[in-house]
């Protein structure tokens, strides 16, 4: 017999980007809070095995006080209070929404400027960034591993 999980987990562990997730988690001594953007399954969940605190990765448990950060009269509290794999895309509108495309699914449409709201250090993406860059919030690419970025989040 075959332990599929001890077999596997290495293609995983050891792959170039879980390093540099790794890496960047090891760096960041105040292990600040990440996002995986414009990306859904299994993506959502990569930053999380590598040790990074993300907050769109698969949640068990809705995590009720961080949406109502954003969404403060609970308008769309139906929507983010379930099990749900978590899919966030970066937004140039003001306002950030939510949706169900799934029954298990979550979509977040976020607000630039709902990052600093939820206290998001580090992006994990697969598109360049800057041209969601504000006034007050700009993005700097940390490491480019093929066609994937990891940005840190500049406030201020």
């Amino acid at each position: 017999m075959v332990n599929p999980l001890h077999s596997g987990a290495d293609a995983v562990l050891e792959n170039p980007v879980t390093q540099a997730i790794r890496e960047t988690v090891q760096e960041d001594p105040e292990n600040g809070l990440w996002i995986v953007e414009n990306m859904g399954n299994p993506y959502i969940n990569l930053p999380i095995v590598a040790g990074a605190p993300t907050i769109n990765c698969t949640n068990t448990y809705p995590a009720i006080e961080r949406w109502e950060k954003i969404d403060t009269k609970g308008k769309r509290r139906d929507v983010y209070n379930r099990y749900a794999h978590i899919e966030i895309v970066l937004s140039g509108k003001k306002k950030t929404s939510f949706r169900n495309p799934t029954v298990d699914g979550m979509l977040v449409k976020l607000a630039v400027k709902d990052l600093e709201t939820l206290d998001v250090k580090h992006i994990f993406t697969d598109r360049a960034l800057e041209e969601y860059e504000t006034e007050n919030i700009s993005f700097r690419v940390r490491k480019q591993i093929g066609t994937f970025y990891i940005y840190d989040v500049i406030y201020g």
